[in-house]
């Protein structure tokens, strides 16, 4: 290889590679400004103190309504291939919004079954009557909440439980948790929505 092309390589693969690599670690470790399209958007959020479901455009507040005003749907298209793939919404029963909000990026499955699931746990986290589901997503929030800070310490739960959890031990829960499942409804014991819970119509 001459200096030529060598010059050609450094100058125009290399060190754009490198600058952009850099910028990127840089960035990531908090030295640099995130560049704008990898900056967070919120999409939606459910307050379980408020009992609010807010959808959000542009970062802007676009609708508000207590979660009970929401029907679940869940909505299945096939490919070209003929192969069904599932989305999971939520819609408000009394506004015909463009924007739903969009429940299926929780989950990276494609089996309804796993979707049902998703729909039982925001309603669990929704309804105040009962401690927010045991998830590691929510472990740091539950001393933060009443019922839920009541119940761990009832049942003497450990404050760490999944945080403090190795790769080995973590992995034989979540096994143990999908052979549990097996036995258990996937949309979990029905709630009266009116009385002692805030379960909504899944379709």
């Amino acid at each position: 290889m001459d200096y030529s092309t060598l010059y050609i390589y450094s100058v125009y693969v290399f060190l754009p590679s490198g600058l952009i690599w850099g910028y990127f670690e840089a960035s990531g470790r908090g030295y640099l400004p995130m560049p704008w399209f990898m900056k967070a958007v919120k999409h939606f959020s459910f307050s379980r103190s408020t009992g609010m479901v807010i959808r959000y455009k542009n970062n802007k507040e676009l609708y508000s309504h207590p979660f009970p005003e929401f029907d679940c749907y869940l909505v299945s298209s096939p490919s070209h291939q003929g192969i069904l793939s599932y989305q999971l919404h939520l819609v408000h029963r009394y506004h015909r919004y463009f924007d739903s909000i969009p429940l299926h990026g929780f989950s990276s499955s494609q089996q309804p079954e796993e979707f049902e699931r998703i729909w039982n746990l925001i309603q669990r986290y929704m309804d105040t009557s009962q401690p927010m589901p045991d998830v590691p997503e929510l472990e740091l929030a539950r001393p933060r909440d009443p019922t839920t800070a009541a119940y761990d310490a009832k049942t003497n739960r450990k404050p760490d439980y999944w945080f403090s959890m190795d790769d080995d031990e973590f992995e034989e829960a979540i096994n143990q948790l999908r052979a549990e499942q097996h036995f258990k409804p996937t949309l979990g014991p029905e709630i009266d929505m009116f009385n002692s819970g805030v379960q909504t119509s899944m379709t």
